[in-house]
């Protein structure tokens, strides 16, 4: 950039002014370039088990009055609000509160709450909970994790034209992959199995049944033995 400047400026005086007028905008444009060539390489996963268990860490929320706590078996009209309240009054969550991002997620929470009874517990992780790593460093936070009598489920809840977003999918990649650590390990000591299920927003219907959804929208687990070839 600095050589291009001097191509055509004065002398170096100019090139200073300009540089320290517009460096900004002179850096966002060699950034979006360079953007335009980015690749990232495939992630290989290492899997660690560091402990028998990790305690759930307490989730906080904002909540200027406790009566402002709404029953989650109640539709929040409208129905695109759902994200700015705070729910309770569960039964088998392991948190007392819950919030959620879209009305999908909360009829989701009534069906394993209520209707299920072969579900155990369940609950949103809150941050840093479940570390799986997805891309750059960042961390993917499950929507859902369930457990039932059989199995435990990390569920997500997308929406359909997300499904084949990059990020959506990459994510996908991470959380099959850290089901299939998951599982050996459970093997080795006779726990129960892991399942990653991704169902599109419009599946959670009210006739919608957990076994249905899991059966239907399952994910396949990824061995390490896979992502060596």
């Amino acid at each position: 950039m600095v050589a291009r400047l001097r191509s055509y400026l004065a002398d170096e005086q100019e090139v200073e002014n300009v540089l320290l007028a517009h460096g900004k905008q002179l850096a966002e444009f060699v950034f979006h370039q360079m953007m335009q060539h980015y690749v990232e390489t495939p992630t290989r996963y290492v899997g660690r088990i560091s402990r028998g268990f990790q305690l759930l860490q307490p989730v906080s929320f904002k909540i200027a009055d406790l009566n402002a706590v709404r029953d989650y078996r109640g539709p929040v009209r409208p129905l695109g609000d759902t994200r700015k309240h705070v729910f309770g009054g569960f039964r088998r969550c392991v948190f007392p509160c819950q919030s959620f991002q879209s009305d999908e997620e909360r009829r989701f929470a009534v069906l394993i709450d209520v209707h299920e009874t072969a579900v155990i517990r369940w609950v949103k992780p809150g941050p840093k909970q479940f570390r799986i790593e997805y891309r750059r460093g960042e961390s993917y936070e499950p929507d859902f994790v369930v457990e039932t009598e059989a199995e435990k489920l990390i569920v997500e809840i997308k929406a359909r034209r997300d499904l084949q977003h990059e990020d959506v999918l990459a994510k996908s990649k991470a959380a099959r992959t850290w089901i299939g650590y998951a599982n050996r390990h459970a093997q080795s000591y006779g726990g129960k199995p892991w399942r990653y299920v991704l169902v599109p927003h419009d599946m959670m219907t009210e006739s919608a049944s957990l076994a249905g959804m899991a059966a239907a929208f399952s994910q396949p687990e990824i061995v390490e033995e896979e992502l060596a070839t």
